[in-house]
């Protein structure tokens, strides 16, 4: 059915009519939104986020890095980059934690370096010389380092409100003062809060872990002094661990693993 111009012309006048009214409408609106004031910009940065007590030297996360890095990391995550943010973990996700931490690939490298240095010593635990006394040294070394996990991460820090992660000083820090830094995360840790305090859970954990050794050592290495001995010798491996955390994202991306 055809149309008349008429009907052509009356269609065409009421679109210009509409059109103007909506154009004048979009005038006022975009005048009314030029007199709102901006909105005001977050001034919080990433560090105090994660909860980094920045009053200390020794924890000021590294503000110059010229490499892209998320700025929140997964919750479950063991090291956390300076300048990184995560989210505060409850009791329950801290035992998570642990056993996560002990399913990962770091704990069976750890474990295993932990029985060929016993084994190429032959201490403690002495199990022998052979093949399959290496086996059982790794055996050994796995279990002791499950037990310090569970105790010092899933049970003592949730009883002393303390944060498990190991939060790394950054590159944009002279070396020796992160080596520093690094050997001292085994008397110091940070509470939920973010400040730092004596590291009561590991010091804890490893008490604990050193006494359970005497249910599978071999008998020449049972006893208070032997566990004494083993008490020690693991801190001064915990030491070596934090070194590690440290440095750990430098050297990938040193070897272009990370960027």
């Amino acid at each position: 059915m055809r149309m008349s111009l008429k009907t052509y012309s009356t269609f065409g006048a009421a679109l210009l009519v509409a059109g103007s009214a909506f154009g004048q409408q979009m005038a006022l609106r975009s005048a009314a939104d030029a007199s709102l004031p901006d909105a005001p910009s977050s001034s919080v940065s990433a560090a105090e986020k994660s909860g980094l007590d920045l009053s200390s030297p020794l924890i000021t996360p590294q503000s110059n890095a010229t490499y892209n890095k998320p700025a929140m990391v997964s919750k479950y995550t063991t090291i956390v980059d300076s300048g990184q943010s995560v989210e505060r973990l409850t009791s329950g996700q801290k035992m998570l934690y642990a056993f996560r931490e002990q399913a990962s690939i770091n704990a069976l490298i750890g474990a295993t370096a932990s029985a060929g240095l016993s084994h190429a010593l032959d201490n403690a635990p002495h199990y022998g010389h052979n093949k399959e006394a290496f086996a059982q040294r790794f055996g050994a070394a796995y279990a002791r380092q499950t037990t310090q996990a569970v105790m010092t991460d899933g049970i003592f820090s949730p009883i002393f409100h303390d944060d498990p992660r190991y939060y790394v000083l950054g590159s944009g820090h002279k070396f020796i003062n992160r080596v520093f830094y690094a050997a001292t995360r085994v008397v110091v840790v940070k509470s939920d809060e973010g400040r730092n305090r004596f590291n009561a859970p590991l010091f804890a954990g490893y008490a604990v872990a050193a006494g359970v050794n005497n249910a599978y050592y071999p008998e020449y290495d049972r006893g208070a002094r032997e566990t004494g001995i083993g008490f020690l010798t693991s801190l001064a491996g915990a030491a070596v661990s934090f070194e590690v955390s440290e440095f750990y994202h430098d050297a990938l991306r040193l070897v272009h693993l990370k960027h």
